[in-house]
């Protein structure tokens, strides 16, 4: 009898240690957060170590068909994966994770999300894979490449751009890249990879590469492979023997439409002598029916970011979105970056703003 009162006394004093621990956040951090979540961050980013939640609701019940996914990913708090409809209605948070700190990308069957997380230093990064009931699992880990423009291919593999770092311990005079503690991380380059859905046969497929994106058919991949001035050269690859060819573009963030039959890409534009501002332009694939789809000005951006960026046709073809620079007030005397997202119709038509945030990624249609 004295052995079960122990036994009893020791599971609530357990339980009340976790209770306290994890009702109670520590002071210090840029992010409230309690110690027993303190703890299971760290195991997540540093050992890839998932401790179990204990939750009393369901899951998130997804039917992706006609959504649009983006992220929210700031400095220093969790990011977040948000889900809305084509017509930028309803926006549902669909998951909040400290793993989520990079670029995402709906899977071609709509079943599982792709992003990219941090590694046990900032070179470093991390694949994961969350399904539509938001259970996340690791995909694949990546040493001294910070990865971005993740894009799924019709069969399934993944097409990505990764920065690619060195370590120095010598002269770093005159070399781009990051310190930590003792050590520098000088860029190498950006270089284009692509891997199985598994994220097993990580294979480089293309030097000095930015901006990647799949034809529909999934034979080819549209690039940007080197700058000159503000605008980018744009080649195509064949996936199936390697050769490359010029395309028509000259600008940034290239992308297919869905029927393959156009480019949709950013390039700016003077508007005085001083002011360039960044549109949306289509062409075809041959180079005819040049198309300038928005008609911004200057005072549409804010504190002088003219940015465009991360456009992404909707699987119909029906409309595009993308991504604006903006600059916020923090109150504390300094700004931060951040961008909108923006959905209009293919023809450049019935702009909206969805909401803040990067990386819009269309399910099926």
């Amino acid at each position: 009898m004295k052995r079960k009162k122990k036994i009893a006394i020791g599971i609530i004093t357990v339980g009340i240690i976790i209770i306290l621990l994890d009702s109670v956040n520590i002071p210090w951090l840029p992010v409230p957060m309690s110690p027993l979540e303190y703890l299971r961050n760290y195991l997540l980013l540093f050992y890839d170590i998932e401790l179990p939640r204990v939750s009393l609701s369901p899951g998130p019940e997804i039917i992706p068909k006609g959504k649009i996914a983006f992220a929210v990913i700031p400095d220093y708090d969790y990011g977040s994966i948000y889900i809305a409809e084509a017509d930028g209605e309803n926006i549902t948070l669909f998951i909040k994770d400290i793993r989520i700190r990079g670029d995402i990308a709906w899977s071609p069957d709509g079943k599982k999300i792709a992003f990219v997380g941090s590694g046990r230093i900032p070179p470093d990064s991390r694949f994961y894979l969350v399904d539509m009931q938001g259970k996340i699992r690791t995909l694949a880990y990546l040493s001294l490449m910070h990865v971005d423009n993740l894009e799924w291919a019709p069969d399934g593999r993944i097409v990505f751009e990764a920065t690619v770092y060195q370590k120095i311990d010598g002269n770093t005079t005159g070399l781009s890249g990051m310190r930590i503690g003792n050590t520098f991380y000088a860029i190498v380059g950006s270089d284009i990879y692509i891997m199985n859905a598994d994220g097993t046969n990580i294979t480089k497929i293309i030097e000095k590469g930015s901006n990647p994106t799949w034809s529909p058919d999934g034979k080819y991949i549209l690039f940007i492979s080197e700058h000159e001035d503000e605008y980018g050269t744009v080649y195509i690859m064949n996936t199936n023997d390697g050769n490359m060819i010029k395309s028509p573009v000259q600008g940034n963030y290239p992308v297919w439409s869905p029927d393959g039959k156009k480019i949709a890409f950013v390039r700016s534009i003077p508007e005085t002598e001083k002011i360039r501002v960044p549109q949306i332009f289509v062409i075809n694939i041959d180079g005819s029916n040049l198309t300038m789809l928005t008609h911004f000005r200057s005072e549409d951006f804010v504190s002088g970011e003219y940015s465009i960026g991360e456009l992404s046709y909707s699987p119909d073809g029906r409309k595009i979105a993308f991504t604006m620079g903006r600059w916020k007030d923090t109150g504390k005397g300094y700004f931060v970056r951040y961008s909108e997202i923006y959905i209009m119709n293919a023809d450049g038509t019935n702009l909206i703003r969805l909401a803040e945030g990067s990386c819009p990624t269309w399910s099926l249609p």
